[in-house]
């Protein structure tokens, strides 16, 4: 089984990704990140990494990643800001997550974040745009949950091993 999570920036994709590795029995958790170009060939805004695009991304070598993953363990869950984007990536997925905050809540949680240093306003606005853009959107049948509340561990569990959602609330 493939589980693909989705969400913009710090709506707690990786934190969620974490949970369920931990709990599903001979799984493994691929971040998109993981998977970005070198810096000589990533897209630029402004003169910075632009890391919020499309073009920032091997969607080839995730396919190919996760596939090879598929090879060696029951679950494979994937997540990043545009993991959904990629339509062969997307068409891998046998259960889709996809994490929603508010724009507020997403400021407020980039502000918070100290690997870049201080980001200018407009490469915020920018991040939440392209997400709009890039990333909202989830092809096939997938599961809205609120990144701004716990995550219903159990109901999600069961879930994913039956399809219902009857016991899942966020």
């Amino acid at each position: 089984m493939i589980i693909g999570i989705g969400g913009v920036s710090r709506s707690g994709k990786t934190s969620l990704a974490g949970l369920l590795s931990r709990q599903l029995e001979n799984s493994i958790s691929l971040s998109l990140d993981d998977y970005t170009f070198p810096h000589d060939k990533l897209p630029k805004v402004n003169g910075l990494y632009d890391w919020e695009v499309p073009g920032a991304y091997n969607f080839d070598l995730l396919l190919q990643a996760t596939e090879k993953m598929g090879e060696s363990y029951t679950i494979v869950i994937v997540e990043g800001i545009l993991v959904f984007h990629d339509a062969r990536v997307n068409d891998l997925f046998d259960r889709r997550i996809l994490l929603q905050i508010d724009r507020n809540e997403f400021l407020e949680r980039r502000a918070k974040e100290t690997r870049w240093g201080v980001e200018p306003r407009w490469y915020l606005d920018h991040t939440w745009e392209s997400y709009q853009r890039y990333g909202s959107q989830c092809k096939g049948d997938h599961l809205v949950l609120s990144g701004m509340k716990p995550f219903p561990i159990a109901g999600l569990n069961q879930w994913i091993e039956t399809g219902k959602r009857q016991s899942l609330s966020s």
